[in-house]
């Protein structure tokens, strides 16, 4: 896999954030029953993997006394995700 610097690696970090903020909106405001619905969730469940994904590679690529900021600051608060689909 090739080397991905640390500031396209926190861009991609808030990128996948931002998309999946649009994401939790859409499927919010979506009804159960619109034929879209699972198309977006699958899609959410997409961006979430490439979110931890993207977390585990970054949190890899600290060392202590780096200057680079705590995931936690890259992205939104947990509590404003969206109910994750049934599988």
């Amino acid at each position: 896999m090739a080397q991905v610097d640390e500031i396209a690696l926190m861009t991609a970090i808030q990128a996948v954030d931002e998309q999946m903020a649009l994401l939790e909106e859409t499927i919010k405001s979506m009804d159960e029953e619109d034929e879209e619905l699972p198309d977006l969730h699958e899609q959410y469940l997409g961006y979430m993997k490439a979110a931890h994904s993207l977390r585990a590679s970054y949190e890899n690529a600290l060392v202590p006394g780096d200057s680079l900021p705590p995931y936690e600051s890259l992205v939104r608060d947990n509590d404003s995700k969206v109910v994750r689909p049934k599988i």
